[in-house]
C-alpha cells in the first residue's frame, strides 16, 4: 500500500523499493482513489500486506486471520495504531522504521527514505514466517 508523493509522508526512495517489493510478487496499490468496497475486496484478499503508515491501514479489519502486516514509518513519527490493531485480530505485525521525515508535513511535502536492504529483509522474513 503505497502513498502518492502528493500526500503526506510518502516514502522518498519508493523507485529504490518498488523492484524488491516486486520481486516477492507484491503489488503496488495506491488506495486513495478506491471506494470503500474496492477496499474491502482488495484487503479481503490480501495474504501479505506492507504499508507506509497511514489511515490506509485501517482495512487491515477487513484481512483475513493469517494475514502478515509489514508497517514502514518514519522514526521521528512513531505511533503503534497499528500494533495494537494487529494484536487485537491476531496477526503477525512487523515495523521498519525509517529516516526522519524531511520537508514540510504541513504543506504535504515531507518525505522519508527507507533502506531497502530492511525492506528486502523484512519482507523474507514476513514470507517465511507461519
Amino acid at each position: 500500500l503505497n502513498r502518492s508523493n502528493t500526500t503526506r509522508r510518502h516514502v522518498r526512495n519508493i523507485d529504490e523499493l518498488i523492484p524488491i517489493i516486486k520481486k516477492y510478487d507484491f503489488e503496488i496499490v495506491e488506495t486513495e482513489n478506491y471506494s470503500i468496497q474496492q477496499q474491502v475486496e482488495l484487503f479481503s484478499q490480501a495474504s501479505h500486506i506492507i504499508s507506509i503508515h497511514g489511515a490506509g491501514n485501517t482495512n487491515m479489519l477487513f484481512t483475513h486471520p493469517n494475514t502478515k502486516f509489514l508497517e514502514l514509518m518514519p522514526s521521528d513519527r512513531l505511533s503503534s495504531h497499528y500494533y495494537w490493531v494487529s494484536n487485537m485480530l491476531n496477526k503477525h505485525y512487523d515495523i521498519i522504521l525509517g529516516e526522519k521525515l524531511i520537508g514540510n508535513e504541513a504543506s504535504n511535502t515531507s518525505s522519508f527514505y527507507i533502506s531497502p536492504d530492511l525492506v528486502e529483509k523484512a519482507i523474507l522474513k514476513i514470507l517465511s514466517s507461519h
